[in-house]
C-alpha cells in the first residue's frame, strides 16, 4: 500500500545532502583490529570519487559513498590489496535451462559480465549453466535474473539467493514434513481397514464377507499403501541397489515387500486352487503396518529435527516482514524480501532494520544486542553501517539498503551455523563405519534366523515371520542421527548464546583440550588503552613531552599510539609536524622534529639506539610494569626524556574464567607481545599457570607447535591480526568479539561479543554436546545389540513372549525418535 509522508518524515526526506552519494558495501577479509580499520579507511579515502568511507570491524565491511556509480571495481580491489587485505569473492553456478546454442550462451555471458559485482562469468551450453565469480553483496541476483529474462529469454534459478531468510530455512522442512504427513494419513487410514479385514474374530461384522474378497481387498489396499505411503522406502531401496549399497530403506523395503509378495503368491495360489482349503496366514496387514508405523516414526523424527533449527528460525525472525520503502514523497509498505540494493527505507522507533545498509540521517541510536550482547544502544552517525535485524531505538531514520537476504550479516551468521550443522566430529566416524556394513550384516542375520528356524522344524510361515521381524527391527537410522541431531541443536543453542561454531569437530577437540592460551590485549583486557601516568625525565616539561610524543605517535595506527594521541587531544595540545618518520612494527617510532631526533616505543626499542637509563629510571620502569602498566619511553637526541605509562584494564570476568579452567584441570597460559614484567603482573593477578611475553605472531605459533609436539591439545583465544597465525596453528582457534566476521578463516569458533563468559559457555556447551552424542550412540548401538537377537527368537526362548513384525516396526520407529528427542534436551540444558 502507499501513504503520503507526514510533514515530519517529509522534512527528513528533504534533509538529504544536495550531493547524493551512491553507497556500496564491500566485504573485506583479514581485518581483526582497530589498526586494520584505519589502514583500510585511509587507502579507500584516497580513491577517486570516494566521498564517504566507513569501515566496520565487526562486519568486516566497508561502506563507501561515491558521487556517482562511475567507479572501477578492479581499482577498488587493488586499493584494498595494497593495504594488506582482500576483497571477499565467491563463486556460484546458476542453472540456465534452454541455453543450448553458442551465440545465446555468449550473449548471456556478456549480460552477466557487465553486472555490478561480477568479476568473471562463463556460460556452458553442455551443462546449461552459468559459472560466475562475484563480490557478495554487490551483485543483485534479482536484477541479474530480470536482465537475462529480458535480454536472452533465459530463466535462471536463484531460489538459494532469496531475500527471505525464513523461506530459506523453512521451505525444505515444510515441504518434506507436509509430504510425510500426507503419506502417513493415507497409510494410517488404509492400514486400519486392512487390519480389520485381517481380524474377523475381533471384528465380527466383517465375517459375512467371503475370505477371498477380504484377501482381494487387502491386496489392493496394501498395494496402495506400499506404492504411495511406502514410496520413499522403495525408491530409496532401488537407488541403493543401483549404487551397489544398502541402507535403512533396504531393510524396510525387504521387510514389507517380503510380507506383501508372500501374501500375493498365496492369494494367487488359492485363487487357482480354490479357497475352500485355505489355511495359510496372509500378511497384508503386516506389510501395511510395517510401512505405516515406520513412516510415522520418520514423520515424528522430521518434526523433532525441525525443532533443532528453531534457533536459526529465531534469528531469521529478526528480519521484519514489512519494510517502509521511500519512493519519491511516498512511503510504500512492502515485503522485506522485495527490497533491492540502493532502495531507501524509513525505520520508525522500535522497528527492526529490514536489511544491511547505511544511515542517511545525521545520527541514530541502534540496539545491536542481538549481535553483540551489549544492552546499551550504539550511537551511529551519517554514513555508518546499520545491520539488518537490529532495532532503531530513537527517532525515525532513513537508511539506504546495501545487502539483502543471505548476503546480510544476519544471513551470513545463519549460513555459518548451517555450515557447522552439516559438519561431523571424529566421534561420528565409528558410527559411520558400523552403519556402512550394518545393513548387509542384518540381512545376513535375518537369513540365518530364517534358516535356523526352518531347519529346527518351524513352518515356512513362522521362519518367514522371524526373517521379516529381524529385518524390520534393526535401526541404522538411530546411529546415523546420534551425532548430527546433537550438532544441529548445539549449533543453534550456541548462536542463541552468541557462540558461532564453524566446525562440529572443534567442539569435540574443545572438550579434550589440555592447554588454553589467551592473548592479553582485547581478550583478557578491554583492549582500550588509556594513559595512566606521564613521567618527565631530565627536566623535560610534562606538556612538551606529551606534545612531542603524540605528534610522533600520530604517524602510527598502533593502539598505544592512538591512546597517546587521544590524551593530547583531550588536553587540547596542538600537534607538531615530524619529518623522516620510520616505524618498527610493534616496537616504536623514530622521527625528526626541528633537527632533533625523537624516539618513542618499548624500552628495548630505544635501547637499540644506544639510549641508556640510570638505575633510578630503570627502577621506575620496572615498578610501573609490575603494576600492570605498559610503558613507552620517549628519548630526545639519545637521552631519556620521559616515560608514558598506559593501562589496559582487566575484564571483570577474567578471574572467574581462569578459576573455571583451573577447576576443570585445563592449564591457562598468557601469550602476549607486551613486556615480560607487565605480562607477569597480569598473569599473577589472575592466577594463570604460565606466561610467554614479547611474542611475535610467529613466536605464538611456535609455542603452540611445541606444546602439540608434547602430545597436548591446545586451544588459542585471540582477537587481533597478530593472533591469526596462532589461531590457525591451534587445535581449536577462538576469535573474541568478531561475531559477524564470517570470513575469519583462522578461527574455528567465533564469539559474537567480548564477554569472557561467552568463552566459558562455549566450553560448557561443547562438553554437554559431546556427552549427549555419547548418550545417543550408546542408545543406538545398545538398541540394535539387544533388539536384533530378541527379534530372532531370543526373547521367545527366554520369556515365551514373541515379537511380531508390527511391534518391531513400532520399536524401530521409536528408536530413531528417541535419539532426536534426547538431542533436543540440549535446547533447555542449563549453561552457567
Amino acid at each position: 500500500m502507499s501513504v503520503a509522508i507526514d510533514k515530519g518524515n517529509q522534512n527528513k526526506v528533504n534533509t538529504m545532502s544536495e550531493k547524493k552519494l551512491q553507497y556500496s558495501l564491500i566485504p573485506i577479509e583479514g581485518m581483526t583490529c582497530a589498526s586494520c580499520v584505519s589502514r583500510v579507511e585511509k587507502g579507500l579515502k584516497d580513491m577517486n570519487g570516494a566521498q564517504s568511507v566507513n569501515v566496520n570491524l565487526a562486519t568486516e565491511q566497508a561502506a563507501i559513498g561515491f558521487e556517482n556509480n562511475d567507479w572501477d571495481l578492479n581499482n577498488l580491489i587493488k586499493t584494498v590489496e595494497s593495504t594488506g587485505y582482500h576483497v571477499k569473492q565467491e563463486s556460484t553456478v546458476l542453472s540456465a535451462p534452454g541455453m543450448q546454442d553458442t551465440p545465446l550462451a555468449q550473449k548471456a555471458e556478456h549480460l552477466v559480465s557487465r553486472q555490478t559485482g561480477v568479476l568473471q562469468a562463463s556460460a556452458n551450453t553442455a551443462s546449461e549453466q552459468i559459472h560466475l565469480t562475484y563480490i557478495p553483496g554487490l551483485l543483485d541476483f534479482n536484477t541479474l535474473k530480470s536482465e537475462l529474462q529480458q535480454g536472452v529469454n533465459i530463466e535462471i534459478d536463484i531460489s538459494d539467493k532469496t531475500s527471505d531468510l525464513q523461506q530459506v530455512l523453512d521451505a525444505p522442512h515444510q515441504r518434506y514434513a507436509r509430504s510425510l504427513l500426507n503419506r502417513v494419513t493415507l497409510g494410517v487410514v488404509l492400514s486400519i481397514i486392512i487390519f480389520i479385514f485381517s481380524m474377523p474374530r475381533l471384528f465380527g461384522f466383517i465375517e459375512p464377507i467371503a475370505l477371498q474378497w477380504r484377501a482381494y481387498s487387502n491386496f489392493l489396499l496394501t498395494a496402495i499403501v506400499l506404492i504411495f505411503t511406502g514410496k520413499p522406502f522403495f525408491t530409496g531401496f532401488i537407488k541403493a541397489l543401483r549404487a551397489g549399497t544398502a541402507d535403512m530403506n533396504t531393510l524396510v523395503a525387504l521387510g514389507s515387500g517380503t510380507a506383501f509378495i508372500y501374501s500375493t503368491v498365496v492369494t494367487i495360489a488359492y485363487t487357482i486352487n480354490g479357497w475352500e482349503s485355505a489355511s495359510a496366514h496372509l500378511f497384508y496387514d503386516t506389510a501395511a503396518m510395517i510401512t505405516t508405523f515406520i513412516l510415522i516414526g520418520r514423520y515424528l523424527e522430521a518434526r523433532a529435527k525441525n525443532q533443532t533449527t528453531s534457533a536459526l528460525r529465531a534469528l531469521a525472525s529478526l528480519q521484519p516482514k514489512i519494510a517502509h520503502r521511500i519512493s519519491g514523497h511516498e512511503i510504500q509498505d512492502v515485503s522485506s524480501n522485495e527490497l533491492k540494493m540502493d532502495d531507501e527505507c524509513l525505520v520508525r522507533n522500535g522497528e527492526h532494520i529490514p536489511a544491511d545498509g547505511v544511515l542517511l540521517d545525521k545520527e541514530a541510536l541502534i540496539d545491536e544486542s542481538m549481535l553483540t550482547g551489549e544492552r546499551l544502544p550504539a550511537a551511529k552517525k551519517s554514513g555508518d553501517q546499520v545491520i539488518g535485524g537490529t532495532i532503531n531505538t530513537d527517532n525515525p531514520i532513513r537508511i539506504r539498503i546495501l545487502r539483502t537476504g543471505m548476503d546480510t550479516t544476519l544471513g551470513r551468521i545463519i549460513g555459518l551455523v548451517r555450515q557447522a550443522q552439516g559438519s561431523k566430529p571424529d566421534i561420528q566416524k565409528l558410527a559411520d563405519k558400523v552403519a556402512a556394513v550394518f545393513v548387509p550384516i542384518v540381512i545376513g542375520i535375518a537369513l540365518l534366523t530364517f534358516g535356523g528356524w526352518f531347519l529346527a522344524g518351524a513352518s515356512f510361515t513362522t521362519a518367514l515371520i522371524k526373517f521379516i521381524t529381524v529385518v524390520v527391527v534393526a535401526c541404522p537410522c538411530a546411529m546415523g542421527l546420534a551425532t548430527p541431531t546433537a550438532i544441529m541443536v548445539s549449533s543453534g543453542r550456541g548462536a542463541e548464546e552468541g557462540i558461532l561454531i564453524k566446525d562440529a569437530g572443534s567442539q569435540e577437540i574443545l572438550n579434550n583440550i589440555d592447554v588454553l592460551l589467551l592473548d592479553k590485549t582485547g581478550t583478557l583486557t578491554s583492549g582500550r588503552m588509556r594513559v595512566k601516568e606521564i613521567v618527565p625525565l631530565n627536566e623535560v616539561d610534562r606538556n612538551h613531552l606529551l606534545q612531542v610524543a603524540a605528534s610522533l605517535e600520530n604517524h602510527s595506527n598502533h593502539p598505544i599510539a592512538r591512546s597517546i594521541v587521544q590524551e593530547a587531544q583531550n588536553q587540547q595540545i596542538e600537534l607538531q609536524h615530524f619529518s623522516r618518520v620510520r616505524e618498527k612494527k610493534g616496537q616504536g617510532l623514530k622521527g625528526t622534529l626541528d633537527d632533533q631526533q625523537v624516539l618513542i616505543g618499548k624500552p628495548s626499542f630505544v635501547k637499540e639506539y644506544a639510549v641508556t637509563f640510570t638505575e633510578e629510571q630503570e627502577s621506575r620502569l620496572n615498578r610501573l610494569a609490575q603494576q600492570g602498566a605498559t610503558t613507552s619511553v620517549v628519548a630526545f637526541d639519545g637521552k631519556p626524556a620521559g616515560i608514558i605509562a598506559l593501562t589496559d584494564e582487566v575484564k571483570p570476568q577474567a578471574e572467574q574464567l581462569i578459576r573455571y579452567f583451573t577447576d576443570t584441570a585445563v592449564q591457562t597460559i598468557l601469550v602476549t607481545g607486551d613486556q615480560q614484567v607487565t605480562a607477569d603482573a597480569i598473569a599473577e593477578q589472575l592466577g594463570m599457570d604460565g606466561v610467554y611475553a614479547e611474542c611475535s605472531p610467529e613466536r605464538k605459533a611456535e609455542i603452540i607447535h611445541d606444546l602439540q609436539a608434547n602430545g597436548q591439545k591446545v586451544a588459542m583465544v585471540g582477537d587481533g591480526i597478530n593472533d591469526a597465525v596462532a589461531l590457525t596453528q591451534a587445535d581449536v582457534g577462538i576469535a573474541m568479539g568478531k561475531g559477524t566476521d564470517v570470513a575469519a578463516h583462522s578461527a574455528d569458533i567465533i564469539l559474537m561479543n567480548d564477554e569472557l563468559i561467552s568463552l566459558q559457555r562455549s566450553f560448557q556447551l561443547s562438553r554437554q554436546t559431546i556427552r549427549l552424542i555419547k548418550q545417543n550412540l550408546f542408545w543406538a548401538f545398545g538398541y540394535n545389540v539387544l533388539m536384533i537377537p530378541a527379534a530372532a527368537g531370543l526373547l521367545l526362548w527366554i520369556t515365551g513372549v514373541g515379537f511380531d513384525p508390527a511391534a518391531a516396526a513400532v520399536a524401530m520407529a521409536l528408536s530413531s525418535f528417541s535419539v532426536v528427542s534426547n538431542s533436543l534436551r540440549l535446547k533447555r540444558a542449563k549453561i552457567e
